[in-house]
């Protein structure tokens, strides 16, 4: 996805209450990505958002779409 159409969505679910589910393009040690991260945006602060009391940083995003837990 573009960073023009991660911040759509981001802010569409934040205006909305709607929940996301995200794709990180982080790895764990071995390789694999690490599974997605779901629940509604609480906020932000600096580069990162807030979902569900976790930080996921903006520049890990990978794709961002609506979900439904």
């Amino acid at each position: 996805m573009t960073s023009r159409e991660i911040a759509e969505v981001i802010n569409s679910a934040i205006m909305q209450s709607t929940p996301v589910s995200i794709d990180l393009s982080t790895k764990n040690i071995d390789g694999t990505l690490l599974d997605p991260v779901t629940g509604l945006i609480a906020g932000w602060y600096e580069d990162n958002l807030i979902i569900n009391d976790a930080k996921v940083n903006i520049t890990d995003i990978h794709a961002i779409y609506f979900s439904s837990y």
